[in-house]
């Protein structure tokens, strides 16, 4: 499928670009990925991966693989899921993002 071409293209571009925005992002969409299908394992690496460089970003990237792993979570480890929750909704609002923690709210 055309999705495969997809990853394993930008896959090797991120091997390609030293750029740990570009990295924190794509580990992101390859999690999203990987939730989409059902496909828990590569999606908590990505997120692990994901989360271990957002550390040093900016707090939007930080938000953005936090909400993902609660949304990981939320089918398996409820209570787990909700502390990510919550962490998201208090970043997100921090962001002035209070849309975005309504958004997460639904997760």
């Amino acid at each position: 499928p055309s999705h495969d071409i997809f990853l394993k293209d930008t896959h090797q571009l991120s091997q390609k670009v030293n750029d740990p925005i570009i990295s924190c992002l794509l580990d992101n969409a390859y999690a999203t990925y990987h939730l989409s299908i059902n496909d828990a394992l590569p999606a908590w690496k990505h997120l692990q991966t994901a989360a271990k460089s957002s550390v040093d970003l900016g707090k939007e990237y930080q938000l953005l693989t936090i909400a993902n792993i609660a949304h990981l979570l939320s089918g398996t480890r409820k209570a787990e899921s909700n502390k990510y929750k919550k962490a998201a909704k208090t970043l997100a609002k921090a962001l002035n993002m209070h849309s975005l923690s309504q958004v997460i709210s639904s997760l």
